[in-house]
């Protein structure tokens, strides 16, 4: 490839190696040359998976268009990535049509007919969204993120993407809110750090952190590597289990033993680990600092000195 002035360039490479295939020339002096081309940093592709959200798909044909929209993120083709988000999108949504759909013949329903399913193919896809959520198949939070990929999607394709990297993580988290609400395992149900960010939940009862009617919302780890005991000493601790459903939010209550490193404090905490982040809020007599606690793990072993371990 062999750049000009002015920004243009010439790819003569692909005709170089059709003729030497041709040919069954040795192709290893061009691999050598290419080679620090041809391999991704693995750094920066480890960091790009790690923007990624979660993925946890029922089968079907959307799956592959899935896993292509975000391998594309991850090797750095953003422009590509946005327009199969926009694909894979369409095909769930047109999936869901299919699955909902059904025909009346001598006054009994029947499945829609396997040759008829391409026919949707041609449907226009905000009269299927819009259809789907008023045939309650399709939630408006679901038909929103739909419609706002198409869109984005629609600008990539004529050319007129701004922000390449920074569209591809918009598209994947609107095609990932799609599957969330149309064809992830959890459908219909809340998984950890699916709840919104809070510092406290409203209606919760007793002291904050404490009691397990009023606990601490989020990531537990992070939040006890921060605590400092009363006399500034960082934790260490361990998850004990489960309460069961106890909190304010119908979730269950997680409860995890703590011990400070100068060994004079220890206290147990309960925590509703299905809301995301961190709470800003700290238990009575507590403090917060850099995460410098100790997390540990291996079962439900003794903690030293804490009660009930």
């Amino acid at each position: 490839m062999t750049e000009a002035e002015g920004g243009a360039f010439a790819d003569l490479l692909p005709g170089v190696l059709r003729r030497l295939l041709a040919k069954r020339r040795d192709l290893d002096g061009i691999k050598e040359k290419l080679a620090k081309h041809l391999v991704l940093d693995p750094d920066e592709t480890l960091r790009r998976w790690s923007e990624l959200p979660d993925l946890e798909p029922t089968s079907g044909p959307h799956v592959p268009l899935l896993l292509e929209a975000r391998e594309l993120y991850r090797h750095g083709h953003f422009y590509s990535c946005v327009a199969m988000c926009g694909i894979a999108s369409e095909r769930i949504v047109k999936d869901v049509l299919g699955e909902g759909l059904a025909v009346r013949k001598d006054d009994e329903a029947l499945d829609l007919p396997e040759e008829a399913i391409p026919e949707i193919d041609r449907f226009e896809l905000s009269a299927i969204a819009r259809f789907l959520t008023k045939a309650g198949l399709l939630t408006p939070e679901a038909r929103k993120a739909v419609l706002d990929l198409a869109e984005l999607r629609n600008r990539y394709a004529h050319g007129s993407g701004a922000k390449p990297r920074e569209d591809a993580l918009k598209a994947l988290e609107l095609l990932h809110d799609v599957v969330n609400r149309t064809v992830s395992l959890f459908a219909g149900h809340e998984r950890l750090g699916s709840a919104p960010q809070m510092d406290t939940l409203p209606g919760a009862a007793g002291s904050f952190g404490f009691d397990p009617t009023n606990p601490i919302p989020g990531d537990y780890i992070q939040y006890c590597a921060e605590l400092r005991c009363p006399q500034g000493h960082p934790y260490s601790f361990k998850r004990r289990g489960s309460l069961g459903v106890a909190g304010p939010d119908q979730h269950i209550i997680d409860r995890v033993s703590l011990l400070c490193d100068g060994g004079e404090h220890n206290i147990d905490l309960f925590f509703d680990v299905y809301h995301a982040g961190t709470s800003a809020a700290t238990p009575d007599g507590l403090s917060r600092g850099a995460a410098r606690g100790k997390r540990l793990v291996g079962g439900p072993g003794p903690l030293r000195g804490v009660e009930g371990a």
